[in-house]
This record gives structure tokens, sequence and C-alpha cells, in this order.
């Protein structure tokens, strides 16, 4: 189960990983295919970050 935006032209994929929990225990991210490095507490974490750092990202 992932969740899908596009921000600023850019396709953002947030996707939960469960470590046993019923909830996710952190979410990953991926900005046109490309893996980010570091983890999000939330989907909504990965998107604001995206949208925030799109220079960097």
């Amino acid at each position: 189960m992932s969740v899908s935006r596009t921000i600023n032209g850019r396709m953002v994929v947030a996707r939960p990983v469960f470590k046993g929990a019923p909830l996710p225990a952190y979410w990953v991210g991926a900005v046109n295919d490309r893996p980010m490095t570091r983890t999000f507490p939330s989907a909504h974490d990965v998107f604001r970050f995206v949208k925030h750092n799109a220079r960097r990202v």
C-alpha cells in the first residue's frame, strides 16, 4: 500500500514499512522512482519534505 502525489511536477511515492505492528513503524519515499535515504514518521511528512526541499530532492 503506497500513497502517490504529484508535487511541483514530480511524482512522489510514500510507502509504509511495518515491523510487526498494525501501524507503520516508519515511511520511506521516492521522487521520480529515485529513493530518498531518510525515513519519515508519516506519509504527510514525506510530502511536506519534498514540497519544502524541492531543489534538493
